[in-house]
């Protein structure tokens, strides 16, 4: 482990203890909220960080998230740099197409799925700083959680009890399961099927109340812990996505 994942075991540590259904999608929540924040603050007057934004640009998703924060001159700063990068280039790929409309393709090139003629332009417009700093951060902070499992019995043991993970933090996990030691990877892939298995029937059982609820019969039955469940569901078959916004200090 490099010194850099020891530094994060408070924060996956923190998010474990707030016991929600995947402590890494809370933790990743909060990440990215930093970066939006970031992206908006000194990201914005940087050369450096503006060097990359021009580079990478922001999908749909974070542009949204970018313009929900209301600061709508650094959101366009933003994007004024990125468009008079990407200018030049579209137009060198545009150039490129029109000179080659002519031409007859060879038969190789007509079996490349790569030489479709928009694929160049879909190069400039399908990557994201923040999506890529944040999948840097998930990496990290997911093998931040397996270094805790081998080397804190407590972490292990608080991990064995809680809500596991989400599906795709599941599969993030199991790619890099490897770098555990065998006794701890062996170790780790059987609780990891008992937590994933468990919880999901846990799921199971409070979504299906959920859905009894809305029976005439069963309105003044008592709703347990299955008020909030198809939020919880959803996130745990997909990620985060619904309900409160996880480790969020600002709500408290």
């Amino acid at each position: 482990m490099r010194m850099e994942q020891r530094l994060d075991t408070y924060a996956v540590w923190e998010a474990l203890k707030a016991g929600s259904e995947c402590p890494l999608c809370a933790l990743r929540r909060k990440t990215e909220r930093q970066l939006i924040e970031r992206c908006l603050g000194g990201a914005v007057m940087s050369p450096q960080d503006r060097q990359r934004v021009n580079a990478a640009g922001f999908c749909a998703e974070h542009h949204r998230q970018l313009y929900a924060k209301n600061n709508r001159l650094g959101h366009a700063l933003l994007a004024l740099s990125r468009l008079q990068t990407i200018r030049p280039q579209l137009e060198k790929a545009l150039d490129r197409l029109e000179a080659d409309a002519g031409k007859r393709p060879s038969r190789l090139k007509r079996q490349k799925a790569a030489d479709q003629p928009g694929d160049a332009l879909m190069a400039l417009s399908n990557t994201c700083l923040i999506c890529q700093d944040l999948e840097a951060h998930s990496v990290r902070q997911a093998q931040t959680l397996l270094y805790l499992w081998q080397r804190d019995p407590a972490f292990k043991a608080r991990l064995i009890a809680s809500r596991w993970v989400c599906l795709p933090d599941a599969a993030r996990l199991l790619d890099l399961a490897p770098q555990l030691s065998g006794e701890a990877r062996g170790k780790f892939l059987t609780c990891l099927r008992q937590g994933l298995m468990d919880n999901l029937a846990r799921l199971e059982e409070e979504l299906d109340w959920f859905t009894r609820k809305f029976d005439y019969r069963n309105q003044d039955a008592p709703w347990g812990q299955s008020r909030d469940a198809l939020e919880r569901t959803a996130g745990k078959l997909g990620g985060w996505c619904l309900g409160p916004e996880p480790l969020n200090e600002d709500a408290q």
